[in-house]
């Protein structure tokens, strides 16, 4: 959570926004921003994927110590694994 998207996950997102691949961005260890970072972090993720809009599926924060985003992130996959 603390670094962002990165140019290999813009690389990433370019490879399947042109195979027109929906996708979500997961951010790990979200127990360990404070909810002011995790706000610039959203914002700053939300400009980076404004191109790719109409692939994106959204953003989940996870943290396996809270248990944090686990439920949402399971209901999530489960949509792609069904369809």
């Amino acid at each position: 959570s603390r670094r962002g998207i990165k140019n290999n996950d813009i690389q990433v997102i370019d490879l399947l926004y042109n195979t027109q691949r929906k996708f979500q961005i997961v951010f790990t260890k979200a127990d360990q921003i404070k909810k002011d970072e995790r706000q610039v972090l959203l914002e700053n993720s939300q400009n980076i994927i404004k191109p790719y809009l109409p692939i994106f599926n959204g953003f989940i924060f996870t943290s396996s110590r809270r248990q944090d985003g686990q439920k949402e992130l399971r209901l999530s996959l489960g949509k792609y694994i069904k369809s």
